[in-house]
């Protein structure tokens, strides 16, 4: 899998997000949309809908791109996820 280009800065983060949560292993990718809400404070409709645009548009190869478009920090993606939902 790569990054995915998106329309907008914000939807650009949410997808480099995504990616790095991937990569990072943390999740299966279907379970992704919780982790939108947590990390970027999203309603679980708008986390649902991010999660299957960066999933469908894996399959446009002119949005592939080798490397994120934003500059993500480690730190962001499942910190005190896990500590929440208890």
């Amino acid at each position: 899998m790569a990054y995915i280009k998106a329309d907008h800065p914000m939807e650009q983060e949410h997808f480099d997000y995504l990616e790095e949560l991937r990569k990072s292993g943390d999740t299966n990718m279907y379970g992704a949309s919780p982790y939108l809400q947590y990390a970027f404070g999203l309603s679980q409709d708008a986390a649902l809908k991010a999660l299957s645009k960066w999933m469908d548009l894996h399959h446009e190869p002119k949005r592939v791109l080798e490397r994120p478009l934003t500059k993500q920090r480690p730190h962001r993606m499942t910190a005190g996820f896990e500590r929440g939902r208890r």
